[in-house]
């Protein structure tokens, strides 16, 4: 709630570039990704040349920008046919994508990489993550393996959700997976389903050695992680095969750490 732009110290010439760019519209996915690689930038301490960098930079999201162009559709769709009631179907079909061509190019993934990249005057490997619900994990991975591998001296990564329209909502209720009441419990005998929220992350990964020199805070050491594909449903988990601790197992392994541990 509140959320203002102007707090964050973006260069206001580029802001308002973008905004010309996307017809005046404010898009808040990509402000909400921005503002939280900010504050991870902020957080961590790290300084680099905006010039010439080798900063990576991995970010995640669902569906960027789709649901607002599902609104603007909607609301150019509504607005038209209200104004031209006798309008035949080829002007119809031509004063929508005369509206909405910009905003439905500029929802693709790589877009907002380059608007971010933009914004943050990053320059390294950059890569969008859409996984799912595993999205941010498998971010985090791939931010892990640039470092290890020297592609970038340091990565940030970047992930919100923003849910704006109701048919997920109803959807997802139509499948019992929402509860009814409004609140996540999952450690409840009486938990009913989870509930989607609104928010972003950030984290600055790089070599520890790297970090400590700064004399940053470290909050933790990503030293490895393991993933597996179970190809079971869309919206629920295989339970009763071993999927999950084949991940754990492999996350052990490639960390060089004892179960026991």
């Amino acid at each position: 709630k509140n959320f203002d732009v102007s707090a964050f110290g973006f260069d206001k010439e580029i802001l308002t570039w973008i905004k010309d760019w996307k017809n005046g519209f404010e898009d808040l996915d990509l402000l909400y990704l921005a503002a939280a690689a900010s504050l991870a930038i902020k957080d961590s301490g790290i300084q680099y040349d905006l010039e010439q960098n080798n900063i990576g930079l991995v970010t995640t999201h669902e569906n960027p920008g789709l649901e607002d162009f599902f609104n603007s559709s909607i609301e150019t769709a509504f607005d038209f046919l209200k104004k031209n009631k006798t309008a035949n179907k080829r002007s119809f079909l031509n004063h929508m994508f005369e509206k909405c061509d910009r905003l439905g190019y500029d929802s693709q993934s790589f877009m907002y990489l380059f608007f971010l990249a933009k914004i943050l005057s990053v320059h390294g490997f950059s890569l969008f993550v859409n996984n799912a619900c595993a999205s941010g994990l498998y971010a985090i991975e791939t931010a892990a393996q640039l470092i290890k591998t020297n592609r970038c001296k340091a990565v940030i990564v970047s992930g919100i959700d923003r849910q704006q329209m109701p048919y997920k909502y109803l959807w997802q209720k139509s499948l019992n997976l929402y509860a009814d009441d409004g609140v996540i419990k999952p450690f409840s005998k009486d938990r009913n389903g989870f509930v989607m929220g609104e928010g972003g992350g950030g984290l600055v990964l790089e070599e520890r050695s790297d970090a400590e020199k700064r004399g940053a805070y470290i909050y933790a050491e990503y030293v490895g992680g393991g993933f597996n594909l179970e190809g079971g449903r869309v919206t629920l988990p295989t339970v009763e095969r071993d999927y999950y601790v084949k991940s754990i197992q492999e996350a052990l392994q490639r960390s060089n750490q004892k179960a026991h541990d």
